[in-house]
């Protein structure tokens, strides 16, 4: 009786361990949402790169394209599990319709020209295995040696906010989980510059009030395309969102934005 006790016990326990273990790989899918608009020159490469991940669970990739008039749409569907028309316009409408159309529990927001490397799905997998973390934010990386150091301030800058509660998001790069998602509004869709900012923000006050958290991590991080930083430099790159948040936060005004394609 004893042994047969033992025995049950030991085997359940063996069991729940191996349930944890594999569970999150093979049970929790992520989604990879894309929003596009004209970006044939660089969309092929992104999608590439997600379809090369080590990552051994379910996730899919989303592109919600904003009704380019080049060849985006015709290469996503080459490669993407999924693509949707925004017709509203917008990139904070296209990620919202990508999300609604998502069956993931962890949703991936990128840009169309980040290159992500082969780790980038796990290790974002291995950092949801913690039950209270709700954002993350993936360090990002300059594509061109000139600019590393700009991009390497840039982490430092992203990191410290995070730090300190006031979490600077990019959604070059970023992670969260689908309800905070959904019950924080999602996207802006009325904000132009600064959205992605202003989920971080909403979501760093949900996870105040839940008792979760949202951090900062360079266990892997994606290649950005350097194109901002060649037309308007470091300085405007760093500063252009934020500051796109606080006028519309404070003026409900928009900044002015030129897509650089």
């Amino acid at each position: 009786m004893i042994i047969e006790y033992f025995l049950n016990f030991t085997v359940a326990r063996f069991v729940k361990i191996i349930l944890n273990v594999v569970s999150y790989d093979f049970f929790i899918m992520i989604s990879v949402i894309i929003p596009t608009l004209n970006e044939e020159k660089l969309i092929g490469f992104t999608l590439k790169c997600l379809r090369n991940q080590d990552f051994s669970g379910k996730y899919e990739v989303i592109v919600a394209d904003s009704c380019s008039t080049d060849n985006t749409v015709r290469i996503a569907r080459k490669y993407a599990d999924k693509v949707v028309i925004d017709r509203k316009g917008g990139v904070s409408a296209g990620r919202n319709l990508g999300a609604r159309a998502a069956r993931g529990e962890i949703l991936v927001f990128v840009d169309a020209d980040v290159y992500v490397l082969p780790n980038f799905l796990s290790t974002i997998n291995k950092h949801f295995r913690d039950k209270n973390l709700i954002g993350l934010q993936i360090a990002l990386m300059a594509t061109s040696y000139p600019h590393i150091k700009w991009h390497v301030l840039g982490g430092i800058f992203h990191r410290l906010s995070f730090k300190l509660n006031f979490p600077i998001a990019s959604t070059g790069a970023f992670a969260c989980r689908r309800k905070p998602f959904f019950e924080v509004g999602g996207f802006n869709e009325k904000l132009r510059l600064g959205e992605d900012v202003d989920l971080g923000m909403r979501l760093a006050r949900y996870a105040k009030i839940h008792g979760k958290y949202l951090k900062y991590t360079s266990d892997t991080f994606v290649m950005a395309s350097t194109r901002r930083l060649e037309k308007w430099g470091m300085i405007k790159v760093l500063t252009r969102w934020p500051l796109g948040y606080f006028i519309w936060r404070f003026f409900k005004k928009n900044l002015a934005y030129d897509p650089i394609r």
